[in-house]
């Protein structure tokens, strides 16, 4: 909370409101306290580019292969859940009905993209905080639930 007051103490505050040390303080410590900040926000910085970097090798790296319960079809996703691979095993591409095979297909991508989607959730799970506002598993599956605002939040739901 900033207002008149703060700014006439002269009040330094760190990005999440904890007073951190006066002007006045800051002055007689001389640059080497701004410079030990700053180097500090560098290196969260460059932690974070790491971090991101590393999380997109391993999205990248993610293939999840299923396998039908009768071994007729095994299919591959990446994280997207997008398909890389299906392979029919003997003939049963050829024997199935339609209906049969549409079935087939869609339960076994099911399952291989249900896995990718939770590997996809556990990989970026680092970036999400802790109380997250919005469930990030519930988007990933189509989803957008309504959610209480959280405390002092002004804004307001528009689909009420």
């Amino acid at each position: 909370m900033t207002g008149p007051d703060q700014a006439a103490q002269g009040l330094i505050r760190s990005a999440d409101g904890k007073e951190l040390l006066t002007r006045a303080e800051a002055v007689a410590l001389g640059p080497t306290y701004f410079d030990q900040r700053i180097a500090d926000a560098m290196q969260r910085y460059q932690r974070a580019v790491a971090d991101t970097a590393e999380a997109q090798r391993r999205l990248t790296a993610v293939r999840v292969s299923k396998t039908s319960k009768k071994r007729e079809l095994t299919v591959t996703v990446d994280a997207r859940g997008r398909l890389i691979e299906a392979k029919f095993s003997g003939r049963a591409h050829r024997e199935l009905s339609a209906v049969e095979l549409s079935k087939l297909v869609t339960e076994t991508m099911g399952a291989a993209q249900a896995e990718a989607q939770r590997q996809a959730v556990e990989i970026t799970s680092v970036f999400r905080p802790a109380r997250p506002r919005v469930d990030i598993e519930e988007i990933f599956k189509g989803g957008f639930p309504s959610y209480p605002p959280a405390a002092g939040d002004q804004t307001s739901d528009v689909r009420s």
